[in-house]
């Protein structure tokens, strides 16, 4: 993994969206966490080579990264939604808006997290594999 690929960025999906060639959606995102969990629990409980584990770690970085960048950019919706309609933006959103805001920059923040870990145990079982 690059280091352009760790670092955060606003708003960006992870590198690994643009190999299924569609614009990422948050439930799309899901069901390729759920994929990739599934292949990453059958690849832990029967290890081979560990080229299996480690495209499942691939998986769910890429999986995790989309769904950050799908949080993110959902607490900016909601933030904007919650404000009635001619409403600048310099105005403050309701507080039940900016609360669901908060809570989603913090799933993201979350899963930005766990897509580093998922990054740092491919690194490690890569290592690994070449010993």
């Amino acid at each position: 993994m690059t280091e352009a690929a760790t670092t955060t960025m606003a708003l960006v999906a992870s590198p690994g969206s643009a190999r299924y060639r569609t614009t990422p959606s948050m439930a799309a995102a899901a069901r390729r966490l759920a994929d990739a969990a599934a292949a990453f629990r059958a690849a832990a409980a029967t290890p081979r080579d560990g080229s299996d584990l480690a495209l499942s770690f691939s998986d769910v970085e890429s999986a995790l990264g989309d769904l950050a960048a799908g949080a993110e950019l959902s607490a900016y919706a909601v933030t904007a939604a919650g404000r009635p309609a001619g409403v600048p933006a310099t105005h403050a959103a309701p507080a039940s808006a900016r609360s669901l805001s908060w809570r989603l920059h913090g799933l993201r923040h979350e899963l930005l997290a766990a897509r580093d870990v998922c990054a740092e145990a491919n690194r490690v079982v890569g290592i690994v594999a070449r010993d």
